[in-house]
């Protein structure tokens, strides 16, 4: 186990679920207007 793959993909599925918290954000804005 390679502890910086390890980060690598950590900070990969960080990244991936920021981005989908803030496309369900923008869908929310989107609803309530």
């Amino acid at each position: 186990s390679d502890p910086t793959a390890f980060a690598a993909v950590w900070a990969r599925l960080l990244r991936i679920a920021e981005r989908s918290l803030s496309s369900d954000k923008d869908l929310l804005d989107q609803t309530l207007v």
